[in-house]
This record gives C-alpha cells, sequence and structure tokens, in this order.
C-alpha cells in the first residue's frame, strides 16, 4: 500500500490561514490507511470530506485514500466512486485513474476503460503503455480502424506495436507492411514479426519460440499466430492455437485476454470458451 508523507501536506496547509479541521481527520485518515486500518481510515477520510474546508489538491488525497481504502475492503463500486471523486477534485491525478481503469477492466467495462486511456494519453501524450492500452482495447471492442491509428503512431521499430498495426491492416483488407528490420531483429518478439511478414513459416515461429528461455514467449507464440490465421479467415486453424494459448499464458494478462477475446468473436453469440 502506498504511504503518503505527511511533510507535503504540511506544506499544502501552509498556504492556509490556518489548519483546518478537515485536514487534521485526513492525516488521521492516512495513518489509519497505512495501517492497513481501512474502515477507520473510511471513517476519519468521510469526516475530511465533510468538514468542507479543504483545498482542492487535499480534497483530491482524500477522495484517492478514500479509494485506496475501499480497495483493500475490496468494496469496487466504493472504490469506483472514490477515484471518480478524485478526478473530479484534480483532473490531471494518472493515479486515480489508473485505479479506476484496473475496477473498469475487471468489471469488464472495456469502454469505459478506454476513455480513461485516452484521458491518460491526453494528459501525457506518446506514453506507450497507454498507446498500446489504447490499440488493444480498440482491438477487443471491435474498433479496428481505430485500433490501427494507434499502433501507426509508434515507431516501426517497436515490433510489438507493428505486430498489432499488422492484425487490424490485415483485418481492414490491408496488406501486410514491410518488416521492421532493426538491430533488434533477433530478439523475441522480432520473430513474430518476421512471420507476419512471410520470412520465416509458423512451424520456424513456433519453434523458435518454444526454444527461447523467456517464459512469455510459448504463450506470444500461439497467441499472435492464432489472431494471424484468425484475421485471414482461418478460424479451424485459428482455434487450437488459441486454445493453447490460453493454457500457455498467465491468465488474465493482456496475452490471454487476446485469446480469449478472439475465440469469443468465433463461436456462436452467447456462447463463451
Amino acid at each position: 500500500m502506498r504511504k503518503i508523507a505527511l511533510a507535503v501536506l504540511l506544506l499544502a496547509a501552509s498556504a492556509l490561514p490556518g489548519v483546518c479541521a478537515g485536514y487534521d481527520d485526513l492525516n488521521v485518515g492516512i495513518s489509519f490507511l497505512n495501517l492497513h486500518q481501512y474502515d477507520s481510515a473510511i471513517l476519519w477520510l468521510d469526516k475530511a470530506v465533510a468538514a468542507g474546508d479543504l483545498i482542492p489538491d487535499q480534497l483530491r488525497v482524500t477522495h484517492l485514500d478514500r479509494g485506496l481504502a475501499y480497495m483493500g475492503k475490496e468494496d469496487g463500486q466504493k472504490a469506483l466512486e472514490a477515484f471518480t471523486a478524485a478526478i473530479g477534485a484534480g483532473p490531471g491525478d494518472l493515479t486515480a485513474y489508473h485505479h479506476r481503469i484496473s475496477i473498469y477492466l475487471l468489471n469488464g467495462q472495456l469502454e469505459n476503460a478506454l476513455a480513461d486511456f485516452n484521458a491518460l494519453n491526453r494528459l501525457r501524450q506518446g506514453d506507450f503503455a497507454t498507446l498500446m492500452n489504447i490499440g488493444r482495447l480498440n482491438w477487443y471492442l471491435g474498433h479496428t480502424e481505430a485500433s490501427a491509428a494507434a499502433f501507426e503512431s509508434f515507431d516501426p521499430s517497436s515490433h510489438m506495436a507493428w505486430i498489432w498495426l499488422q492484425l487490424a491492416n490485415v483485418r481492414l483488407g490491408k496488406k501486410a507492411g514491410e518488416f521492421p528490420d532493426n538491430s533488434a531483429a533477433a530478439f523475441w518478439p522480432a520473430p513474430v514479426a518476421r512471420f507476419y511478414a512471410g520470412h520465416i513459416s509458423e512451424a520456424e515461429l513456433l519453434k523458435i519460440a518454444a526454444d527461447e528461455k523467456a517464459t512469455t514467449a510459448v504463450c506470444e507464440g500461439n497467441v499472435f499466430a492464432g489472431l494471424w490465421r484468425g484475421v485471414q479467415g482461418d478460424q479451424t486453424g485459428a482455434r487450437p492455437l488459441l486454445e493453447a494459448a490460453m493454457k500457455t499464458c498467465d491468465k488474465d494478462t493482456n496475452d490471454w485476454y487476446a485469446a480469449h477475446n478472439e475465440l469469443d468473436r468465433m463461436k456462436p453469440e452467447g456462447k463463451t470458451p
């Protein structure tokens, strides 16, 4: 659990004519939060909000910590409301956005998670992880053109972004691009890019993945071979690869979800893998 330095809040309060009651309650709430005494933390943080005399940044911190306390209690709905209030008090709070996204994803609210990633991208443009998540979420939601646009914003030397861009382009009826040959071409996941560009076969890709020391290589080899067959309409060939991926990938990772999502696309409506 993150600890908040009281000195930071003391500095914020020093601009006030006197220390406010809400600020005292906030510090008590933070102390309980740091001790993982979540009910007591929520009690005092609620008192801090109710006092009505916190400056905006203190109010933001109060709502953020209320969210963390509710997460400690595994109350996702209350945590979501608290993080939303934190964003309302401080629209630039990246931490509140990340926590809210995690709850949206756990709830399967992908559109809401995507909206928050887009907000994060406006706050911190060019962040690699944010753009990758925008691209993947658009893919999962079937927004293929938006997915392609997100991945197209990367430098071609980013193999993973290039790989996802080819998947989106092929699904849009375009041809795969040229292989981004560079000094990292020998390292995983470059073999996937080489496979997509037609330089090696699927069997060669899967062998390379099996020979890799990285534990994620077999998982990703199956995922991206399955996705490649899928975007070309070969559901029969894609299915066993994606099913193998779901067995070899750590559950709830992006790779596992990509395999799950693609299998779900293939099944009749109402069916899940």
